[in-house]
């Protein structure tokens, strides 16, 4: 699907990471200690208002964020299949190649290190391998 796609670009360029993935789990852990605590404080004593209304919203929130992190576990997972299952990429630079852009085949990536010139940079034994373009 065009969601599917747009992400599989994305992680391709670099663009997306598991930063979305990491942010929510923080997320998610915090919820489940607020929640822990009002809990105590609840078997302790009876809770005002306001805190029972925070307890049932952080509990609403925390199974929609573990669905969430389960959607993003799960589209990762396609991404990173989707990238597998692609023909083996090769990549020619005729000109020149700069220090610094960051080269992309599958799931491997690679950063140039040096100006190159003529050459084909190509996936061999899960490497990006550099052969020479004549």
């Amino acid at each position: 699907d065009a969601y599917l796609d747009t992400r599989v670009s994305l992680f391709a360029q670099g663009l997306w990471s598991d930063d979305e993935l990491t942010a929510l789990v923080q997320t998610i852990e915090k919820s489940k200690k607020a929640i822990k605590l009002l809990k105590e404080m609840e078997q302790i004593r009876d809770l005002p208002p306001d805190k029972k209304e925070l307890l049932l919203s952080l509990t609403r929130s925390s199974f929609r964020q573990e669905w969430q992190r389960e959607q993003l576990i799960r589209a990762k997972f396609e991404i990173e299949s989707k990238l597998n299952d692609l023909p083996r990429g090769r990549i020619k630079i005729r000109l020149k190649g700069y220090p610094g852009v960051k080269l992309t085949i599958g799931t491997r990536t690679k950063r140039l290190m040096e100006e190159v010139s003529y050459a084909l940079y190509y996936l061999k034994d899960n490497e990006i391998r550099l052969g020479t373009l004549r």
